[in-house]
């Protein structure tokens, strides 16, 4: 049994959201830069099921550490076997016709590089 804090309990800090992502990056990786000069990376991760007929599994993220991103895309290519951790955040926007639309936005914390599509093997990491 893990001991506990009540202190972490009373402050409410004892809850959290967190996804491990392994897969194969669904493209290649292009940064945007915001009007405020800011880096955002958007990228998929494509999760094969354990059923031989059944379709990838796809995963939006995004990166916005841009120490990351300069790592990302000059070493991991589209195709290559990631593992991502990241935080999954539920929003809420509204399409032109009025809709109101819930999504979930995972934000990457960190990523391994487990095989290169281009350089094979390779056992690297960054975090963001």
């Amino acid at each position: 049994m893990f001991p506990t804090s009540n202190l972490l309990f009373q402050r409410g800090n004892a809850t959290m959201a967190k996804m491990t992502i392994i897969g194969y990056l669904g493209g290649d990786l292009v940064p945007e830069t915001l009007e405020n000069e800011r880096q955002l990376l958007r990228y998929s991760i494509a999760v094969h099921p354990t059923k031989k007929d059944a379709p990838p599994r796809w995963f939006r993220l995004e990166c916005w550490n841009e120490k990351t991103i300069d790592w990302m895309t000059k070493y991991c290519p589209k195709g290559s076997l990631v593992y991502v951790e990241c935080s999954p955040v539920p929003t809420l926007y509204e399409k032109e016709d009025g809709t109101r639309v819930h999504s979930i936005r995972f934000y990457q914390e960190e990523i391994k590089l487990l095989r290169s599509k281009d350089q094979g093997t390779q056992s690297s990491e960054e975090e963001s």
